[in-house]
């Protein structure tokens, strides 16, 4: 998948952003099981 998007795990953290070769790559906000949230940049799902 190129482009933006979510993803949503079973665990209940949340992607929401940029994907790239079906990886977090780019601008995104993953949401934490717990609430927290890392907002910033992604490099191959880093």
């Amino acid at each position: 998948m190129n482009g933006k998007g979510r993803l949503e795990h079973p665990s209940g953290a949340v992607y929401e952003g940029d994907f790239k070769d079906n990886m977090f790559h780019g601008v995104g906000t993953y949401t934490f099981p717990n609430g927290a949230k890392y907002i910033g940049p992604f490099n191959e799902n880093k």
